[in-house]
């Protein structure tokens, strides 16, 4: 009964382990760009910065705030110190101090006025984190557009596999009627030879396809942060993406890029941190005040027992003048200020790629959308010729190098019209991208 039970047990868990191997996850295009959001690493690195920017900024937000601190010390002076008086009639020996000192009190320190050092401290902070939620965006939308190109890139390989599959499945039936001819004797040997090796001719492009479909799926997983033996199902077809930029014109393109880009948004950022790091290169040679307060208890005796705290407090203002640093304010203030200049030449440039840039992208989707309606027709055609030239060929009036050259043409047609959608919908996600609009 006991070996029954056994048998029974492992049963139920090779059928539970050969379920949850063959179990796979089906993915649309929406969930892998969910999961890329939630899981990938570059993302999740980006996310952190901006926790790490939202840190610096309270960090420099508590520079404008009061600092508190409480301090305390006891001294056991085991051999005081002894000072020497020559009076006139001979050098005097005194002990100084008593054998036991404590000390216990609270200090307080506050800034007043710093020539603005302070503020550009806490507006550079601030804009740090203003750099860092643009870079996430910035970091969203490369990703958005990785997943994108990859999922189609796996659909292009399945169409791709697909076509060839079929042109697999006609060569062989070629190859069967080029036999029953021979046989028949309407068909010569060349005949056979010629449809065999054009059968045998696709077998090695179909794995080549297979072994390039499997590196893509890796790659896929790898960027979606999945387990590498994890099966993916891709649940959608390579169909044309609808065109949202139809009644857009090239100049509206270049407007709403301008209004939108993340890089020109940097730009402008990074130039409020280079004048704050400008006013803070002033404020180096400029004048400083600050608050400080003390609150003490101290209390000496020769004996610990006979401690007795006395209460001191004082109140101070101190001001700090800077009179001579060998030039360096001076230089550090020519330094901020060329890299405001800089940041204006970026921005110029900046303006005149990102133009040149949507311009690209716009005409690329006109490009290929062009392809994609040619191919179709394309297509269309060689199905049609392929057609005519088996009749043909059945009837003696085509050869089987015409025959061959139509099976090559459909395959070719139809790759070519799986690769232009592929670039079409790759174009249509590269303009989103180009205006901000992913």
């Amino acid at each position: 009964m006991q070996l029954k039970r056994i048998f029974k047990l492992s049963a139920v868990l090779l059928c539970v382990l050969f379920f949850s191997e063959v179990q796979a996850v089906e993915l649309t295009l929406e969930d892998a760009e969910k999961l890329a959001l939630e899981r990938n690493i570059q993302l999740q690195v980006a996310e952190e910065s901006l926790n790490q920017a939202n840190a610096a900024f309270r960090e420099a937000l508590a520079s404008a705030l009061p600092s508190i601190s409480a301090y305390g010390q006891f001294t056991n002076n085991i051999e005081l110190p002894v000072m020497v008086f020559d009076v006139g009639y001979g050098p005097q020996t005194f002990k100084i101090g008593s054998t036991y000192n404590s000390t216990g009190g609270i200090s307080l320190s506050q800034p007043l006025f710093t020539s603005g050092a302070i503020y550009s401290v806490i507006r550079m902070a601030l804009t740090g984190k203003n750099l860092a939620e643009l870079q996430a965006r910035e970091e969203r939308n490369s990703v958005i557009v990785t997943v994108h190109t990859l999922y189609y890139q796996l659909l292009l390989m399945e169409s791709l596999i697909q076509a060839t599959q079929e042109s697999e499945v006609s060569a062989k039936a070629n190859l069967e009627v080029a036999q029953m001819k021979y046989d028949a004797g309407k068909a010569t040997t060349f005949d056979v030879i010629q449809a065999e090796y054009k059968y045998q001719e696709i077998r090695p492009s179909l794995i080549s396809l297979k072994n390039q479909q499997k590196v893509l799926e890796n790659n896929f997983k790898m960027f979606l942060n999945l387990d590498q033996e994890e099966e993916i199902i891709l649940v959608s077809d390579l169909t044309m993406l609808d065109n949202p930029f139809v009644t857009y014109t090239i100049e509206d393109i270049k407007q709403e890029a301008l209004e939108k880009r993340n890089e020109l948004k940097l730009l402008e950022e990074q130039r409020i941190i280079l004048k704050a790091q400008r006013t803070l290169a002033v404020s180096g040679g400029l004048p400083k005040v600050s608050l400080s307060a003390d609150l003490r208890h101290q209390a000496q005796a020769n004996d610990i027992d006979n401690l007795e705290y006395y209460r001191s407090k004082n109140v101070g203002i101190g001001v700090s003048i800077p009179l001579f640093s060998g030039g360096k304010n001076v230089a550090s203030v020519q330094k901020a200020t060329i890299e405001l200049k800089k940041n204006e030449l970026q921005l110029e440039q900046t303006i005149n790629y990102i133009l040149s840039d949507v311009e690209t992208a716009f005409l690329k989707v006109q490009e290929a959308q062009e392809k994609v309606e040619t191919n179709a027709v394309l297509v269309k055609q060689a199905e049609e010729a392929l057609r005519m030239a088996k009749i043909l060929y059945e009837s003696g009036g085509a050869t089987q190098v015409e025959l061959q050259n139509a099976e090559s043409a459909v395959l070719g047609a139809k790759s070519a019209y799986a690769g232009s959608v592929f670039e079409y919908n790759t174009a249509i996600v590269n303009l989103k991208k180009s205006i901000n609009q992913l």
